[in-house]
């Protein structure tokens, strides 16, 4: 998928699920790294709910995915809110969640 990928990984599903919302949920570790690699900006985009990939791996507990996250997102420099500040619908930033 990612080698032919041009159009910048933005697809999504009917809830607005990227690449990474569903990777993450699934725990594919190495699918995130290489994808986060080629479209650094999918690890801020929020899906239906306004989760952020960040907001899915706190609730999963996933502690490996969620390093991986804060590092893609420290290394490409992205302009805005941090990710862990960022609230869903319901009003509850990632820590939130985990807790």
């Amino acid at each position: 998928i990612l080698a032919n990928a041009t159009v910048g990984g933005d697809e999504c599903t009917e809830t607005k699920a990227n690449l990474i919302h569903i990777a993450v949920r699934h725990e594919r570790y190495d699918f995130i790294e290489t994808t986060l690699g080629k479209f650094p900006h999918l690890v801020c985009q929020r899906n239906s709910d306004d989760n952020t990939p960040f907001h899915i791996a706190a609730e999963m507990g996933n502690t490996r995915i969620l390093d991986l996250l804060v590092n893609c997102y420290n290394k490409a420099a992205l302009e805005g809110l941090a990710p862990w500040r960022e609230k869903n619908l319901e009003g509850n930033t990632p820590l939130h969640v985990a807790l």
